[in-house]
């Protein structure tokens, strides 16, 4: 049964089918049609003894040395407990840079959120020419024709692209803006994150989230908003006042200006009748 069909009895993404097949062990389409293939290898892990060091470019400090990793391709791991980590290292920067996620993860034995983070440490976009060289060559084939066209078909709908105008320009629908406007009343009020999330049946992450840009406004809130530009009846009054000899300090407070916002207009006027 191929990948797709096992995705539509199962009610599942074909990604989501193919992540859980790496993530078993299994071979599946993709190690068949050669899409988890390295095209700049081969990658070469450098030789170190256990409790020795190695510069890892993912967390930019150097790691102990815990022994390797069981993976198609052994590599160093950090000394630590759990899960094992390979250490970022020259060569796997290198394939982070060059290669697919799905290439990365399934050599290296890590997951392809990993891969991500690595990808997002070493300043390397979404597009590798791994990943290029899997677009160009199997993206017609994850989707069947059929499926394909009806999602064409839908994002021409007037509605759904009213809707998608909507989540670019920052408007969301208003059902879930008066949610949020209500998580946030209630978190100001002393309730915790998962009270929240149980009370509205959401992932305290975006509790989290909806905090956080609360947090935000409130900051852009308190900052002291700029003072409009100087007007020429305030330049003149300004002038007025200087010749009759009245001090800085005084003339801010005739004008409603800080003392500093008189002292460098002063400057600026008289630079300007030099």
């Amino acid at each position: 049964m191929s990948d797709a069909e096992i995705a539509r009895s199962l009610n599942r993404t074909l990604r989501a089918v193919e992540i859980r097949r790496s993530k078993l062990g299994l071979l599946g389409e993709a190690s068949i049609e050669g899409r988890l293939d390295l095209i700049a290898g081969p990658y070469v892990a450098p030789l170190a003894r256990r409790r020795s060091r190695l510069y890892c470019h993912y967390r930019h400090c150097e790691q102990v040395v815990g022994g390797y990793t069981d993976a198609p391709i052994s590599w160093p791991r950090v000394l630590k407990t759990g899960r094992h980590s390979p250490i970022v290292t020259d060569d796997l920067a290198r394939a982070v840079r060059t290669e697919s996620e799905i290439a990365v993860a399934h050599h290296w034995g890590v997951s392809e959120t990993l891969v991500y983070h690595w990808r997002k440490a070493l300043g390397v976009g979404p597009i590798t020419e791994g990943t290029n060289r899997l677009y160009q060559e199997y993206k017609p084939s994850k989707l069947p024709d059929d499926v394909a066209a009806q999602g064409r078909t839908t994002a021409r709908r007037p509605e759904v692209r009213a809707k998608m105008a909507k989540t670019k320009r920052g408007q969301g629908s208003p059902e879930i803006a008066a949610r949020n406007k209500k998580i946030a009343r209630r978190w100001l009020a002393g309730e915790s994150s998962h009270e929240l999330a149980k009370a509205y049946s959401v992932t305290p992450g975006l509790i989290g989230h909806v905090v956080r840009a609360l947090c935000s406004l409130q900051e852009r809130e308190a900052r002291p908003q700029p003072r409009p530009r100087w007007t020429d009846e305030e330049d003149a009054r300004l002038l007025e006042l200087v010749e009759q000899g009245v001090t800085s300090r005084r003339i801010a407070e005739d004008l409603g200006r800080s003392y500093d916002a008189v002292t460098t207009r002063r400057s600026k006027l008289a630079r300007s009748k030099d």
